[in-house]
């Protein structure tokens, strides 16, 4: 709780009427861990006057429950704008008794310009969904998510070497309305990850993970 600060470097920058600070630098609102910044460079150029012209860091921000309202989930950001490892990345989830849903997207530098390296989405209803197997219904699809991951990295490798891209699946689904839970797959050119997660028997959950992977 409170605030942090570190540094292990001070170096000046070539070329540049600039200093850069490494470190850590933390703030954290007090009493409880609603939001906090935590800051690993910095770099400062002076002239007539002092600006910032580099970060390294990132920042978070929690939802708490809001007057009795079980409403729960976040947002982290990530910002690096020394090259050549430039990035923005932005995680948000949100979770109620209605709904839940996740985002994460980052962009990357890749052969000298900007590219998507992770686009990822997903939602969920907290109960009912699309009807599976009619005329008998037995299971609902309760929400599912679509992305993909790696694609900037992938610019940015050289020819020889697997690609890292991944396309990400997800599903949440349940049956007789007693046992629910996710299932998520990641598929790429070097192998496939499948994962059960959150499976429950109705509040009670009994698996917390479980899951297989191939490479080829």
């Amino acid at each position: 709780m409170g605030s942090e600060f570190k540094m292990n470097k001070i170096s000046a920058v070539a070329g540049k009427c600039a200093v850069r600070y490494g470190g850590s630098m933390k703030f954290i609102t007090p009493i409880a861990d609603f939001a906090g910044v935590d800051i690993k460079e910095l770099q400062l150029t002076y002239g007539n006057s002092v600006s910032l012209s580099g970060i390294n860091g990132g920042g978070h921000v929690t939802v708490p429950e809001i007057a009795g309202f079980p409403v729960f989930g976040g947002a982290e950001l990530y910002l690096n704008t020394f090259a050549p490892h430039r990035e923005l990345t932005l995680n948000v989830s949100l979770q109620t008794p209605i709904f839940e849903g996740s985002f994460n997207g980052s962009l990357k530098e890749a052969r000298g310009t900007f590219v998507v390296d992770t686009l990822y989405a997903e939602i969920a209803v907290g109960e009912g969904g699309i009807p599976l197997v009619p005329p008998t219904i037995v299971g609902y699809l309760m929400g599912g998510g679509l992305g993909f991951r790696g694609l900037a990295d992938t610019v940015n490798m050289d020819s020889v070497g697997v690609p890292p891209v991944r396309l990400e699946i997800a599903a949440k689904g349940s049956i007789e309305d007693v046992i629910n839970g996710w299932v998520r797959l990641s598929l790429g050119p070097s192998g496939f990850d499948l994962t059960m997660t959150g499976l429950k028997i109705k509040s009670y959950e009994f698996i917390k993970k479980l899951g297989m992977s191939a490479s080829w």
